[in-house]
């Protein structure tokens, strides 16, 4: 009997590793994606920071997606590669995956409120006043049921930023980007401590 409980503890906890790994690669496969497509701006100038880290204070960090810095502003993305029908709106603490047609049902931390987050510490850090533009992307277009500004599939990305109007100069988009490039602390800090701040801070 000890040996049974032990082996169904031990498949329990290797289901639960493979789901983590299946999500944490569905992540990085969409930020790629998106990268990808920023790369595709026609925009002049225009600067891209992918994977950027902030670290405010000690004991705290903010991994940033993707940052494009040009003339219609500081735009702040949060890549989302989730599959089914999401329903959420910008006020709700979390959002509904709803799969195989309602019979599994996953909820996920509203990407809205992540990336207001975000915004509120890049502020903090630039320690400018421009206009910031908060994004969520969906790569997998799936956003007909999110009820919220600011969502919107991959595949509408560049017309969404090129039609944004201007609201700064070249000599404030390159002082931007060299600010940003100073405090970027990608490297700085590993993966394990950026996820053990992150849970303190949900925790808390």
């Amino acid at each position: 009997m000890p040996y049974i409980i032990g082996g169904l503890a031990l498949l329990v906890i290797l289901i639960i590793l493979i789901i983590a790994t299946r999500r944490k690669d569905l992540g990085a496969i969409g930020e790629k994606k998106v990268e990808k497509e920023l790369d595709k701006l026609s925009l002049s100038p225009s600067y891209v920071f992918n994977d950027y880290y902030l670290i405010p204070h000690e004991d705290a960090s903010v991994q940033i997606d993707h940052i494009v810095v040009c003339q219609k502003g500081v735009i702040v993305i949060e890549t989302k590669n989730i599959s089914g029908d999401i329903y959420g709106s910008a006020g709700e603490t979390y959002w509904k995956q709803s799969l195989a047609r309602g019979k599994i049902t996953h909820e996920h931390h509203n990407p809205v409120l992540q990336n207001r987050t975000h915004v509120k510490c890049l502020s903090k850090a630039l320690e400018r006043n421009v206009k910031y533009i908060p994004l969520v992307v969906f790569v997998q277009n799936n956003t007909d049921k999110i009820k919220s500004e600011g969502v919107i599939g991959l595949d509408k990305l560049l017309h969404y930023i090129e039609t944004l109007p201007d609201t700064m100069g070249k000599a404030a988009v390159e002082e931007i980007t060299d600010i940003l490039t100073e405090k970027n602390a990608k490297g700085k800090i590993s993966k394990r401590k950026h996820i053990k701040n992150v849970r303190r801070r949900h925790k808390n």
